[in-house]
């Protein structure tokens, strides 16, 4: 390992470590996150007597609405 690896070891590894730990954490939250808002919102269209699919084909995937 040359220097200069090392030198980057030392001064960035830990960090770089620390932001794969979160980004590993925060992927398993974010895909509970999104599979949580689905529920709720079939539970929602079923509770307003609404037809779910219709509500999908109207909104897009990220709750805009289509033009």
């Amino acid at each position: 390992m040359s220097e200069i690896d090392l030198e980057w070891v030392i001064n960035y590894g830990f960090a770089a470590v620390v932001v794969v730990y979160l980004l590993a954490r925060f992927e398993g939250i974010v895909k509970d996150m999104t599979r949580q808002i689905r529920l709720n919102t079939i539970v929602l269209a079923r509770v307003t007597r609404q037809d779910l699919t219709k509500v999908e084909r109207e909104f897009t995937f990220n709750g805009e609405e289509k033009k």
